[in-house]
């Protein structure tokens, strides 16, 4: 046997090893010195983090990165010497907890900043040397990709060093976050009201692409006018702070802190809508991938439909061998084309499920039609059929996957009252993070029931955390999204193929050991036909699983 599955069993954590994750190791360790980029398609239940964790530790140095602050966790709590990096908001001011890193006055006074780097005491800082210096580091995509962004910009030294490997957990997300770094939404009504400036006589239009570029060089010019004044008016506001502070940020009063904040993120937002379309204006004239189309007259859509860009400038570059995870890849060739990568360097690993699909079966109970014609004729019929469930599971906990904010509302709001005091969720993005709203839930003694519309993935809620789940609406994509239009138009398989990546995603929030046990339950009337149409391109372990469905 070769030396590197050796290493991998070596730094196996746990004492046992699954059948399923000896199979992964034995299909790595006969590829390894062969290919560089690796695609493990396995589901819940064969133990992904082990084999995330045995692959850095028998490489010798690497990077995890995840997609969610959930995963993020899982992590941190089962591999605590792997070091995890988050972004500046996430750490306390030393000198004063008024602010967080990202807006601390030293962001515009170097010499402080020195100051306080040099004395060790900025948590944030003592965190990024931290894993500059760790052989194993863990953090998510967006601040992997930022990190990597700004280092280019500012022509500094690279916050990654390469590394040997790099392990993508929940990979099916990645081209999706890379394409959104690299978007943006240009609201010509927020950006006046944001930014005091006179953007009235702006209107996009569907399919006039270079009327929409000459709008964005407008609106460029006005920006970048205002973009001075607001900069000027920080830097004048943080040095008088620090004059009446006697150059001591602790300090600084609260109202003084508070205005540095407000101000801190208005440059902070400018200087971004600045630099994506600048960004975006030299981009789109020369590469057919980028897509700037209004959303509505108001609105306009810049973004990159295929994300390799990020991917070969930003990722690829920094390992030599990149592992891609996840129990929803879809269609592993989609994923290579949206990332350019040659399919000459890639091995794909599929495994079967070690559960029992009789413990975790996904009834179609249908008949509900929740698509955007039909959706408000049905409301009243949803909460009835939701109701009902729920009250089948009256004594155990469950989650529903409502689709999007519309439909929490309504269950939120208009549900049977002896449902809506089991529910925990949010009718609209209101600050609080699903972190909390899953925290209350599993801390619950009473049966209380998760309601989201972004649950699908990273959500671990095993054993009495959810017997049940209810997927009310398919997860299709928002055809209003510019970049899911084109990409539909150009092929409706690609957009099928996601809907049943979030899809999968979401039957696996419940069942999380071999002994578990939950039932999933979907409601839109769409799914026994488009699973029929497409059940030989999903995973035989996800078909299995799904019972009486109606032909």
């Amino acid at each position: 046997m070769s030396e590197f599955y050796t290493a991998l069993l070596d730094s196996f954590p746990h004492e046992t090893i699954r059948e399923s994750q000896d199979q992964i190791f034995r299909q790595l360790a006969a590829t390894w010195d062969k290919f560089s980029v690796f695609i493990i398609d396995a589901p819940t239940g064969v133990g992904k983090s082990a084999i995330a964790y045995s692959l850095l530790k028998a490489s010798g140095n690497g990077y995890l990165l995840t997609s969610t602050k959930v995963l993020q966790k899982q992590y941190r709590d089962e591999f605590p010497d792997i070091n995890l990096i988050k972004g500046k908001s996430n750490y306390d001011c030393a000198l004063n907890s008024d602010f967080n890193v990202a807006d601390a006055p030293c962001n515009l006074r170097k010499q402080l900043m020195m100051k306080c780097r040099g004395s060790n005491i900025c948590y944030y800082y003592n965190a990024k040397e931290s894993a500059q210096k760790a052989p194993f580091v863990q953090t998510n995509y967006n601040y992997f990709i930022a990190a990597g962004m700004s280092d280019a910009h500012n022509e500094g030294e690279s916050m990654w060093s390469k590394r040997k490997v790099m392990v993508c957990d929940e990979a099916h997300e990645f081209p999706d976050i890379a394409s959104q770094i690299m978007s943006r939404d240009v609201d010509v009504t927020w950006l006046s009201k944001r930014f005091d400036v006179d953007l009235n006589d702006i209107e996009f239009e569907e399919g006039k692409r270079d009327e929409n570029i000459e709008c964005l060089r407008f609106i460029l010019e006005v920006l970048e006018r205002r973009q001075e004044s607001i900069n000027k008016t920080l830097r004048d506001t943080n040095k008088d702070a620090m004059e009446q502070a006697n150059g001591d940020p602790e300090q600084i009063n609260q109202h003084i802190a508070k205005r540095l904040r407000t101000l801190q993120k208005k440059s902070a937002d400018i200087d971004d809508i600045v630099g994506s379309i600048s960004n975006v204006l030299e981009k789109c004239l020369e590469d057919p991938n980028w897509v700037v189309e209004p959303i509505n007259r108001q609105k306009l859509k810049m973004a990159t439909i295929r994300p390799y860009e990020v991917f070969k400038y930003y990722v690829e570059n920094k390992v030599d061998k990149l592992v891609f995870m996840s129990a929803s890849m879809g269609d592993p060739e989609q994923f290579v084309e949206d990332l350019c990568i040659d399919p000459a360097d890639v091995v794909i690993i599929d495994s079967d499920s070690p559960f029992d699909p009789e413990l975790s079966p996904i009834i179609d109970r249908g008949g509900l039609d929740m698509s955007k014609k039909h959706i408000d004729l049905n409301i009243d019929k949803m909460l009835r059929l939701v109701d009902h469930i729920a009250a089948e599971y009256p004594d155990v906990k469950g989650i529903i996957h409502a689709g999007n904010y519309r439909v929490c509302k309504e269950l939120l709001e208009n549900s049977d009252y002896r449902l809506r005091t089991r529910l925990i969720g949010k009718a609209e993005s209101n600050g609080q993070t699903n972190e909390d709203l899953i925290e209350r839930h599993k801390r619950s003694t009473d049966p209380t029931i998760l309601i989201s519309p972004s649950m699908y993935t990273g959500v671990d809620l095993k054993d009495d955390d959810s017997r049940f789940q209810i997927i009310v609406k398919l997860p299709w994509g928002f055809l209003g999204d510019p970049v899911i239009r084109v990409r539909q138009g150009e092929s409706y398989q690609w957009y099928v193929n996601e809907m049943f990546k979030k899809l999968i995603q979401a039957s696996g929030r419940s069942t999380r050991t071999e002994d578990d046990y939950s039932v999933t339950y979907i409601l839109d009337n769409g799914f026994t036909r488009v699973w029929n149409r497409n059940k030989q391109y999903l995973p035989e372990w996800f078909n299995k699983r799904v019972v009486r469905p109606s032909l």
